[in-house]
């Protein structure tokens, strides 16, 4: 795997699924005061910010962190702790495409309960890892 750039997202042909289906739409202009922000934060450069920014806004769903800036990916076992299963909460915008990204992502099917996405399986890193890599 390689780390460049804002987003820590593997490369090369195995790893192509993480690749937003949405990747190539037009973006929109970032904020000045999210950039300054990200820039006060973690000290990287004016380009790599914008960049990071224009991927985050071209995408047609938005994923919200919460109150502790965190991803809202969650694991629950049921059954005593034989079945697992991940909960993707605070998904606004087109949840159609989310869906369809999270099941290429994670190769299960992906229910929608209208608040939340449940995901047969253990795929809390990888999903933490490709939201953080879109830029949410």
């Amino acid at each position: 795997m390689q780390r460049g750039g804002s987003s820590f997202l593997p490369t090369g042909p195995a790893f192509s699924l993480f690749r937003p289906l949405w990747s190539r739409e037009v973006p929109q202009k970032a904020t000045q005061a999210w950039l300054l922000c990200r820039q006060r934060a973690f000290g990287v450069g004016r380009e790599i910010i914008r960049h990071e920014m224009k991927r985050r806004e071209k995408a047609p769903f938005i994923v919200y962190r919460s109150a502790a800036d965190n991803l809202v990916v969650y694991l629950d076992f049921k059954k005593n702790k034989n079945e697992c299963s991940t909960f993707v909460r605070k998904v606004k915008g087109d949840r159609e495409a989310f869906k369809r990204e999270l099941e290429a992502i994670c190769q299960a099917p992906v229910i929608d309960h209208g608040d939340k996405f449940e995901i047969r399986g253990r795929h809390k890193n990888i999903i933490k890892q490709y939201l953080e890599g879109c830029g949410f």
